[in-house]
């Protein structure tokens, strides 16, 4: 042992009864000085120093840790709790949006009725040259009309919608009665394009096409070999009575392509005959307009005679139909309106005794 270490004021055991407060820096400015100079010279000391440091650095290094990990773990539940409220907010929020989104729907701004359920009448009117109006009257069930509305397709046209809604709690069966019908005019200031309702279809110049206009324009035929297409024209342009016993030949082998139709059921009076007469023409030019291909129809039907069955034979080629039509026959069906003036045309020709065939 030095002499220095003879010399220290304080004995180690106390110097290491010590060393935990002064590790932890708990003791006073005068100890604090009093272990420095021990420890300077006592390697047993130094050494027990350094022991304890590690204890201690290991233990607040394991602390931290566990102090770290539990304010993580209070931070997920945090975040766990506020993504929860956020989502229950959200939901809410979105559940409230579609049930006010349905009961606006069905208690105010309505809904596009049932045409099946619900029964409407439109009637185009002729107001002047230069406008027209479309008188709708109607009446729904069990709700009440609200409004109406023109919406327009990929065409062009504009549709009429009928809305209604459903009565509200505080409304009498009175209320609803009343308001169960509707009466209003559509004028030709609110239509954009061509304006179709459940019965017409109104075209360019203020003429009023019908819902057959449309049935005959979208029945067109690019080729007369096309039989179910045909049977769909025959289906539109024949009376119910002559479909029963009609026969149909095609000459499609080279042109002229040729449609024969051969009715087999006998006309037994005058009148009946006349009408066939005239209405075979028109249906031959609706033919030649709506097929494309088409360059001739021929047509056979029976009279009844008291002396017997008389078999006639009818024709109609392209020149023939532009004739009587006024206009190339195969430029006449390119819109529901070029047909429906085609049909007029047609009809008035036929109707005109002055007016001779080629």
């Amino acid at each position: 042992m030095t002499e220095r270490k003879k010399e220290l004021k304080i004995p180690c055991t106390l110097v290491q009864d010590l060393l935990p407060l002064y590790i932890e820096q708990l003791t006073c400015a005068e100890s604090d000085q009093l272990l420095r100079e021990h420890l300077a010279d006592c390697e047993v000391c130094q050494t027990q120093e350094a022991l304890l440091r590690s204890t201690v650095t290991a233990a607040l290094t394991e602390q931290q840790q566990e102090e770290k990990a539990e304010i993580n773990y209070l931070k997920k539940l945090r975040q766990s709790g506020r993504k929860k409220l956020l989502f229950g907010l959200l939901t809410a929020a979105i559940l409230l949006a579609v049930l006010c989104d349905t009961g606006l729907k069905l208690y105010v701004f309505g809904f596009n009725v049932d045409y099946e359920l619900d029964s409407f009448f439109v009637q185009p009117m002729h107001d002047s040259t230069t406008a027209y109006t479309v008188h709708v009257q109607g009446h729904v069930t069990d709700k009440l009309y609200c409004r109406y509305k023109l919406a327009s397709d990929d065409e062009g046209n504009d549709n009429l919608k009928i809305y209604a809604r459903l009565p509200l709690p505080w409304e009498s069966k009175e209320d609803v009665v009343k308001g169960s019908t509707f009466d209003f005019h559509i004028n030709s200031s609110e239509v954009k394009g061509n304006l179709t309702t459940l019965d017409y279809y109104m075209g360019p110049h203020l003429t009023v096409l019908t819902a057959y206009d449309r049935q005959l324009f979208e029945a067109k035929n690019p080729y007369v070999g096309d039989m179910p297409a045909n049977a769909r024209l025959a289906g539109l342009l024949l009376d119910g009575e002559f479909l029963s016993g009609l026969e149909n030949e095609l000459q499609t082998d080279e042109e002229p392509y040729i449609w024969t139709l051969n009715f087999t059921q006998p006309l037994e009076n005058s009148e009946r005959f006349d009408y066939f007469e005239r209405i075979m023409q028109k249906n031959a030019c609706m033919l030649l307009a709506l097929v494309d291909n088409l360059d001739e129809v021929r047509w056979t039907y029976i009279e009844k005679t008291k002396d017997g069955n008389v078999k006639h034979e009818k024709s109609m080629n392209t020149e023939q139909a532009t004739f009587l039509n006024g206009t190339y026959i195969k430029d006449c069906a390119d819109s529901p309106y070029e047909i429906h003036q085609l049909l007029l045309r047609i009809t008035e020709a036929l109707y005109d005794t002055e007016h001779t065939k080629p």
